[in-house]
């Protein structure tokens, strides 16, 4: 996920914040702090947001697959899984994006065949 700043970013999860840490750095200077409450899309408690799944198809393409309401463990765990299984098929997910502009999270999936 690019950031503004140039470089990536990598989004975890304390308590009802989403910390925005530039990868590759160690500085909690460095690390943006956002209040779950103040993004579009999450619920005013702060446990659920909007995961829009995107499909990267064999020829490059992108499909938009669907999109739906994630409890804030389901996108914690994210950090912990290459893997997620939707619909019965699997996918690898490839990257993520926190788009701040809509407050939905957006994950880009490979379909793994299995043969």
């Amino acid at each position: 996920m690019e950031s503004v700043l140039g470089g990536y970013v990598h989004p975890f999860i304390v308590g009802s914040e989403i910390h925005l840490e530039p990868a590759g750095s160690s500085d909690v200077k460095k690390c943006c702090k956002v209040q779950s409450n103040e993004i579009r899309g999450v619920t005013k408690m702060g446990n659920e947001m909007d995961v829009i799944l995107v499909e990267k198809m064999s020829n490059g393409s992108l499909r938009t697959m669907e999109e739906r309401r994630w409890g804030m463990n389901m996108v914690a765990a994210l950090e912990h899984v290459n893997y997620i299984v939707v619909g019965g098929k699997e996918y690898e997910t490839i990257e993520g994006r926190l788009n701040v502009d809509t407050g939905k999270l957006e994950l880009l999936l490979v379909q793994i065949r299995n043969e």
